[in-house]
């Protein structure tokens, strides 16, 4: 590994527009810089959908927004150019950190003309080239939240004893249902093939009849749902969702943005759903955290050498399974 002396900028900033749960991983990595370097100015380029995550971060001095769905077809292209032109009117930072590791964020990173960039391992699309600093490496099955921290070395910084996920409380939804206690289930994620079917949420909350179901999250339903159980689809903004996410007596929600700020708050109330991502890399990052996977719930592992299960969908044993567990649970 090359390592690269830096002595403390007096400007930085960070590129990771999304998503959130990308977001989320990133947030560790931030503060420790925060930590070796407390003087410095960081700005973070986000995109404006998921810049809440950062209200109340002592970390952050500045955001530069990134509207990316701004950005679509020709139209968006002579947008884009136009908003790279007023980056191009800021002063340039000394550093620039590439956590988004595309083609898009590395031209990004050059019109911010910090006088070092440095990128991560695994970079795409020909991103690599664009960075002065892309030289250390990492293996393939680490924890996406590893994998940004390990641009401390790069910088001469140490890793953070506990990583820290610094995260605003947010506050209650409007027509929240009055209940004392209640499970979150997020069932929905844009990620194809990581969304629970609908088959699958109305067996889910028909086997609970004592607790209360609260859906979350953005998608649809058809069908009407229990008595017991609410639906907040679509319904809620971000802060909203933390505030369920850690009020909630527990949470089970697909591999998704709303379970990476349970495994980052209070990790042994969760449960994450993997039909098909790899939890190694980008399940919850917590070992009190619980995973689906393969049709078995175990503990999360963040050990490269953890056991990996074949991609399977929730089916009707699987919801029965899952919502036995978590009543003996609860």
């Amino acid at each position: 590994m090359i390592q690269t002396k830096v002595p403390p900028p007096i400007s930085l900033w960070i590129i990771k527009p999304g998503s959130l749960g990308d977001v989320i991983h990133t947030l560790p990595c931030v503060s420790a810089i925060r930590t070796q370097w407390p003087r410095t100015q960081i700005s973070w380029i986000i995109d404006p959908r998921w810049e809440t995550i950062l209200d109340d971060n002592p970390s952050i001095d500045h955001r530069i927004l990134f509207p990316r769905k701004h950005f679509q077809g020709w139209n968006g292209t002579l947008r884009a150019i136009a908003w790279l032109a007023t980056l191009l009117r800021q002063k340039p930072p000394e550093i620039c950190l590439d956590f988004q590791g595309l083609l898009r964020s590395a031209i990004i990173a050059r019109c911010s003309r910090a006088k070092h960039i440095f990128g991560l391992p695994g970079s795409r699309e020909a991103a690599r080239l664009f960075y002065h600093h892309a030289k250390f490496s990492t293996t393939r099955t680490f924890h996406a939240v590893d994998r940004y921290l390990s641009i401390l070395s790069a910088l001469g910084l140490p890793d953070p004893t506990c990583p820290e996920f610094p995260l605003p409380s947010g506050f209650p939804p409007k027509g929240l249902p009055d209940f004392p206690n209640w499970i979150l289930l997020h069932p929905f994620s844009r990620g194809k093939g990581k969304s629970l079917s609908e088959t699958a949420i109305l067996r889910f909350c028909r086997r609970f009849d004592s607790l209360p179901v609260l859906i979350a999250g953005i998608g649809k339903l058809s069908s009407n749902l229990p008595p017991h159980c609410s639906s907040l689809l679509n319904k809620t903004s971000l802060l909203e969702m933390i505030w369920l996410c850690l009020h909630a007596d527990f949470v089970v929600s697909v591999d998704s943005g709303p379970a990476h700020i349970v495994a980052a708050a209070r990790g042994g109330r969760l449960l994450s759903l993997h039909t098909k991502s790899d939890p190694r890399i980008v399940g919850p990052y917590s070992p009190h955290a619980w995973i689906w996977q393969g049709g078995e719930i175990r503990r999360q592992s963040l050990s490269p050498r953890a056991k990996i299960l074949p991609t399977k969908q929730l089916g009707r044993s699987d919801v029965d399974h899952v919502a036995s567990w978590l009543k003996e649970r609860l």
